[in-house]
């Protein structure tokens, strides 16, 4: 059945048939008519963009329909017109005036944008610019300039995403419509993403279970698909970037175009770096304190390759996608972090070379997915259909005594491969001025096979699939409710494993039996409701309340092995429940005058939170503890604010702080690697003689973090200053960007909190030089 829908789409959409209007104007200066030249006009929420020509004239190919048209251009106020197409239109007028200082990134208010306003979830939009000017080094590291959102580092090139306190399974990244999948379960495993190329996120913080799956609790990443390319048109862009550090060079270089209506998106980056420094000359484990010559941290060079490909097919009321992307990286990992430090573990390695040795991660993801957009009666029926295949390796030498001896040439400790097929299919079943209803239904199947000479977690399978229906309800002109329900269901099952390389610590039994044959079933449900009130464009207030879940992943229920990399034991429980919780978020955004004030914040409950709990029991055969996995009954809570002032002639000022407090009720102490208070200050200056131009300087405070769990250590905090130097020229056809940064600008020694590498008390990251050139055509 499942083959046939599949073929019977793909049929239906080479078949469809379309055709396409012309639009055509001018884009002028208010006061006195004269053309206005490079004016970007965007429509359709930027899939549909040109740029003014010498007179201010412009063409747009569109389907018929109602469009909010949308003028932007440096140096002017941004303007916005609505247009009805049925037939040709020509010589449209969009009048501009100029204003004082230009805006950091186009925000294009068209349907979607209006609806994500009027929604009472808080959507952020972040587009191509923003990473431009944030090049940090992975994906997770750049969205930390958004309050709430953190990132869980091991050093520069392993990276994963924090938002609100909560990371791993709690957030879910939906990359191009596939959820991705890897071993997202560990503090030491990355996100297997390259942030070259990447054109828009949209960032939801909180609860958002009912489209995106119950892992949804602590918020969502949305990566969005390319802009499919206007007809006749061939666009690309290339890019290079130095970082002084560790002297690491990348390049990225895309290409996209369209005929007749076929397109395709093709993009590739490459990465390489070395060592880096930090601005001390010791770090310290366990009242031991060990050298660091020259402050270099050997063997944390890498190398990083992605490429990706998208051919499709756009119709008027169709749009059709087979994409494949493969993401690699090798990186190594600091030697005094991995296993028990000791005087010679520095030995043999180079301070300046980009040799990666041991201990090292080899991870490979490879994805492939088909996506089809048809309007079914005027509304968006999607399919997505998606294949995984996520590849981890882990190298070391042979740390610890084993009852029998490993074979002397092995260095692979950890082989996990996981396969995840997917599917969804969502429809807006109704729409209409003041109702709509959308529903949707989706399927998962994971299956993970281990191997190497260490044990982590059983070979696996689970099977996931659920239902949603959810609804906007426009009560009055200024309000909004909206609402849903979602019904998911889990099968897992793992397979027992015997180590042979030891005898049972417990029994003395000739093989170890490190994990059982595990059979669990669940089904659970979730729920939400939100309501908007926006009686103007000063002010609006935003409510929303619901019910999650969460099913236990793979780790929480059967890892049983010594995980070097974060210094425990941990143990999983297989009698775990589904975590469950309640959620009230709230966002109040205000204007006056040339102030901005957005707060949200927020409260989670859960009765029964799983996290990991340091043990009294000793760990078998190796020392040191066992972490448990257990589940308590906590509380979450915690305030994000946003403050901008533009009242400054060429200035703009932005403010965003963060603070997450959270509480095990049971244990009556708070809960592990929470993230502490923090807050990030920017001033831009722009100034009008200098067109492209912007100057931008960072400021982050960092509080004192000591609400920490037991056993976990508290961490000092810090203040850092960045400075940043822009300069783009856009002319017709073409667009170049330079960028000269410097990140840690004083060289300040300081420890994150959230880093792997804390437990050592190693200093992040020195000063950085960053150095990019970015090409548009």
């Amino acid at each position: 059945m499942k083959n046939l829908l599949f073929f019977g789409l793909l049929f239906w959409s080479v078949c469809a048939y379309s055709q396409k209007r012309i639009l055509t104007g001018r884009v002028l200066q208010e006061s006195d008519s004269l053309p206005v030249v490079d004016a970007w006009v965007f429509t359709q929420d930027g899939k549909v963009s040109t740029v003014s020509g010498e007179k201010g004239e412009f063409r747009l190919e569109l389907r018929k329909g109602d469009y909010l048209l949308h003028v932007h251009k440096l140096g002017f106020k941004e303007v916005h017109k609505q247009v009805i197409l049925h037939d040709d239109v020509s010589d449209i007028v969009l009048y501009v005036s100029l204003s004082d200082l230009a805006l950091d990134e186009v925000v294009v208010h068209d349907q979607a944008s209006e609806k994500r306003r009027k929604h009472s979830l808080q959507t952020e939009v972040l587009k191509e610019q923003f990473f431009r000017n944030n090049a940090e080094n992975t994906l997770s590291e750049a969205l930390e300039k958004q309050a709430g959102v953190q990132s869980v580092n091991t050093g520069v090139g392993i990276s994963k995403l924090m938002i609100r306190g909560m990371t791993g399974n709690r957030v879910v990244v939906n990359d191009r419509g596939t959820k991705q999948e890897g071993q997202q379960w560990g503090m030491d495993h990355g996100l297997e993403i390259s942030m070259e190329g990447i054109e828009k996120v949209e960032l939801v913080k909180g609860a958002s279970a009912l489209r995106y799956g119950s892992d949804a609790i602590a918020g969502v990443v949305n990566i969005r698909r390319s802009d499919v390319p206007l007809e006749g048109e061939l666009h690309g862009s290339a890019s290079a970037q130095y970082k002084s550090n560790n002297s690491s060079k990348g390049l990225h270089a895309s290409l996209k175009g369209n005929k007749n209506g076929l397109f395709f998106i093709l993009n590739g980056s490459y990465k390489r770096f070395g060592n880096y420094k930090v601005p001390a000359e010791r770090y310290s484990y366990n009242r031991y304190i060990f050298d660091l010559p020259d402050g270099i941290l050997v063997n944390t060079g890498g190398k990083e390759w992605d490429a990706g490909a998208s051919l499709g097919i756009s119709r008027e009321n169709y749009e059709m996608r087979l994409e494949a992307s493969n993401y690699r990286l090798v990186a190594g990992l600091f030697p005094g972090a991995y296993g028990a430090p000791n005087s010679g573990m520095l030995d043999g390695y180079e301070k300046d070379s980009k040799k990666i040795g041991l201990p090292r991660q080899e991870v490979n993801h490879f994805k492939l997915s088909y996506y089809f957009n048809l309007f079914l009666h005027g509304r968006p029926l999607e399919l997505n259909w998606a294949y995984q295949r996520n590849l981890r390796q882990e190298y070391s030498v042979i740390h610890k005594d084993y009852t029998r001896p490993v074979e002397h040439n092995s260095a692979l400790e950890n082989d996990l491969v996981l396969e995840t097929y997917s599917a969804s299919l969502d429809y807006r079943i109704w729409e209409s001025e003041k109702v709509n209803y959308e529903a949707g239904v989706s399927f998962q199947n994971k299956k993970n096979v281990r191997g190497g000479y260490s044990y982590l977690i059983p070979d696996f399978r689970m099977t996931q699939a659920g239902a949603y229906l959810s609804g906007e309800w426009r009560v009055q002109e200024k309000w909004n409710l909206n609402g849903g329900m979602r019904l998911d269901w889990a099968d897992y099952r793992s397979e027992v494993y015997m180590d042979t390389l030891n005898y049972d610590p417990y029994t003395g039994a000739e093989y170890w039996q490190r994990a059982f044959a595990t059979k669990r079933n669940f089904l659970e449900y979730s729920w939400a409701a939100g309501l908007s009130y926006i009686p103007g464009k000063t002010w609006f207030l935003k409510f929303n309340v619901g019910k999650s879940f969460r099913f236990p992943n793979q780790a929480e229920l059967s890892i049983n092995g010594e995980h070097h990399g974060t210094y425990r034991y941990e143990k999983g429980n297989a009698d775990l429940d589904p975590e469950s919780g309640y959620q009230i978020d709230l966002a109040v955004e205000k204007k006056w005058k040339s102030w901005t004030f957005l707060a949200t914040p927020f409260f989670n409950y859960y009765s029964n939170y799983i996290y990991l709990s340091p043990s009294a029991a000793p760990a078998p055969g190796v020392g040191g503890q066992i972490y448990r996995y257990r589940q308590d009954e906590a509380i979450l809570t915690g305030l994000e604010l946003n403050v901008e002032y533009r009242g400054l002639k060429n200035f703009e000022i932005k403010s965003a702080m963060e603070y997450v407090y959270n509480f095990n009720l049971d244990e009556k102490l708070p809960l592990p690697f929470s993230p502490p208070l923090s807050n990030l200050l920017s001033v831009a200056y722009e100034p009008k003689k200098v067109k492209g131009f912007r100057a931008v300087a960072e400021h982050r405070w960092t509080a004192d973090q000591k609400l920490v769990d037991r056993n976990e250590k508290t961490t000092k905090g810090w203040q850092t200053l960045d400075v940043r130097l822009s300069w783009e020229l856009r002319r017709k056809s073409s667009e170049w960007a330079f960028d000269f940064s410097v990140k840690n600008l004083f060289d300040k020694e300081y420890m994150n909190h959230l880093s792997r590498y804390r437990i050592l008390n190693l200093s992040e990251q020195g000063r950085n030089f960053v150095l990019s050139v970015n090409y548009k055509f």
